[in-house]
């Protein structure tokens, strides 16, 4: 008898352990591959200030932001217009005979380096991958972060739902008999308020500052728009664009120091 005992003992041991294994184990995993989730988060960061840095720049080249309005408007497109305008772009002025061609191309430039900082940042680049030689690999963007967010948060759910630390503990109290014996004569009954206090938190994709922003197209056609609007916004205020490019001269000459 007392060598089934000691296997019922070790059976019920192993039981607990793996029952412990498991609980622990996953709510690990999902501690851990949220860490993973937001080391991403961090390397996606310096390609949303890139778009920022660019957008200031469109801003401050129309007119300071006095035209940046029109300027979504007369291209179709919702652009934020929560940007200040402010030249953050060591570039220098492209070559034109006159102001209306340098400022249009400068335009063209700042526009086209916005929309492929968002192109790079909304869909990520194709990169040689580094361990196996020809294989390409899609750096982290803001899609991919997004559909694992939601999929980390569908294992939050199950783990939640089908692993609750109250259903945990019963399942070990059942495993002890005379735990059971002695709930029983104390009329406490096997219920516990360990749930909500030991949910695991969802992720709340928005916590984490990540701005979505509009496909910019960088076909003919917009490009075109693009110079048309500048090349009538030189004619209307050519006198304030001239000192525009003036200040952006000063800041590349500064910049390059």
């Amino acid at each position: 008898m007392k060598k089934i005992s000691r296997l019922a003992d070790e059976l019920i041991e192993d039981t607990l352990k793996e029952a412990a294994d498991t609980f622990f184990g996953r709510r690990k995993g999902i501690e851990h591959e949220i860490s993973l989730f937001e080391q991403k988060v961090r390397e996606l960061r310096p390609l949303a200030q890139r778009i920022e840095q660019a957008a200031k720049s469109l801003n401050f080249l129309l007119l300071k932001g006095k035209e940046v309005e029109n300027f979504w408007r007369y291209l179709n497109v919702e652009f934020p217009l929560d940007f200040d305008p402010d030249w953050r772009l060591g570039i220098t002025i492209p070559a034109g005979l006159t102001i209306k061609s340098r400022y249009a191309k400068l335009l063209v430039y700042v526009y086209q380096t916005l929309a492929k900082a968002i192109e790079e940042y909304t869909y990520g680049k194709h990169v040689e991958d580094t361990v196996i030689k020809g294989r390409k690999l899609v750096t982290v963007n803001y899609n991919f972060l997004q559909r694992w967010a939601s999929e980390i948060n569908e294992k939050i759910e199950k783990i939640n739902y089908y692993q609750k630390p109250s259903d945990v503990l019963q399942f070990v109290k059942r495993m002890n008999v005379e735990e059971i014996e002695k709930e029983r004569i104390a009329g406490a009954p096997m219920k516990y308020s360990l749930d909500k206090d030991l949910l695991l938190d969802k992720l709340i994709f928005s916590d984490y500052k990540l701005k979505r922003y509009p496909d910019l197209a960088r076909d003919d056609k917009t490009i075109k728009l693009v110079k048309r609007f500048a090349r009538g916004l030189v004619k209307r205020n050519k006198q304030e664009i001239k000192r525009i490019l003036e200040e952006i001269s000063k800041y590349a000459r500064e910049f390059s120091k």
